[in-house]
C-alpha cells in the first residue's frame, strides 16, 4: 500500500510538468485523488527517508510537492536538496541534480554513485528521472536501457532494503 501511495502521488505531481517545460499549473485544479488518501498513510510517509535524483525539471516537481503539502496539511515531508548520506538521520525527502541533461548515462552512473556515497545504506526509497531531451534521434536507446538495468539490478542487490 505504501508503495501505491508513493507512485500515485509521484505521478499525479510528475503529470503536471513537463520535462524541460516551466508549465505553471492551478495546483487546485484537482486534488481529489490524493485528498482520498487517508491522513494516517501521509503519517506513515513521514517516517520514510527518500532520496530523488534529477535535473532542472525536478525543481518543479519539488515545488509541486511543496505547492500540494500546502493544500493538504496532513502531507508534511521535510524536504531538502542533498545528497549528504549524513542528512538521512531523520526522515527526509531529499533531492538533487543527478547527471547532465543530454547525456542519459551520466544520470545512471551519477545515481549509482550518489547511493554507494552511503545514501543508498540510508534511505527506503530512491529513485532518479530522465528527461525526454535525454533521448534523441541517434541516442542507442537499447545500450541505455542495459546499462540503466546493469545499474539498478547492481543497487538493487548491495542495498536490499532500499525500493
Amino acid at each position: 500500500m505504501n508503495r501505491v501511495i508513493i507512485l500515485l502521488a509521484t505521478v499525479l505531481i510528475m503529470n503536471q510538468f513537463q520535462c524541460g517545460g516551466q508549465k505553471k499549473v492551478d495546483i487546485k485544479n484537482d486534488l481529489s485523488a490524493i485528498k482520498q488518501i487517508p491522513a494516517e498513510k501521509w503519517e506513515l510517509l513521514k517516517t520514510k527517508n527518500f532520496y530523488f535524483g534529477h535535473q532542472s525539471v525536478g525543481f518543479n516537481i519539488i515545488e509541486g510537492i511543496e505547492l500540494i503539502m500546502l493544500e493538504i496539511p496532513e502531507i508534511s515531508l521535510d524536504i531538502k536538496e542533498t545528497k549528504s548520506a549524513s542528512d538521512f538521520k531523520s526522515s527526509i525527502f531529499a533531492h538533487s541534480a543527478v547527471g547532465e541533461n543530454k547525456d542519459p548515462f551520466s544520470k545512471i552512473m551519477d545515481f549509482k554513485n550518489i547511493m554507494h556515497s552511503g545514501v543508498g545504506d540510508s534511505v527506503d526509497y530512491a529513485f532518479f528521472k530522465f528527461c525526454y531531451i535525454d533521448i534523441k534521434e541517434d541516442t542507442d536507446v537499447q545500450r541505455v536501457f542495459a546499462t540503466y538495468k546493469k545499474v539498478l539490478d547492481s543497487l538493487e542487490m548491495r542495498f536490499p532494503n532500499t525500493t
